[in-house]
């Protein structure tokens, strides 16, 4: 997901890494993570490690939420 956040950009020299885009990517791939598991968890044998990876999916979309709505590691240089 954060690769993909850079589809648009034509030159290299355009990329700038980013903590805001790496947090929006985690916010954008832990529901999906959630989503599929819940919705195809058959598909999948080991139920204790769907039920972890969901746990662990909620715990991380918090974070993330909580990272960029704080700006967590966010000072001028990095946000510009």
């Amino acid at each position: 997901m954060y690769i993909l956040m850079y589809s648009m950009v034509d030159v290299f020299a355009n990329v700038i890494p980013n903590i805001n885009q790496f947090y929006m990517a985690g916010l954008m791939t832990m529901p999906m993570l959630i989503i599929e598991l819940l919705v195809m968890g058959g598909m999948y044998g080991n139920k204790k490690l769907n039920i972890s990876l969901v746990v662990t999916g909620f715990i991380a979309l918090i974070l993330f939420f909580a990272g960029i709505r704080q700006q967590a590691a966010v000072g001028d240089r990095e946000f510009l």
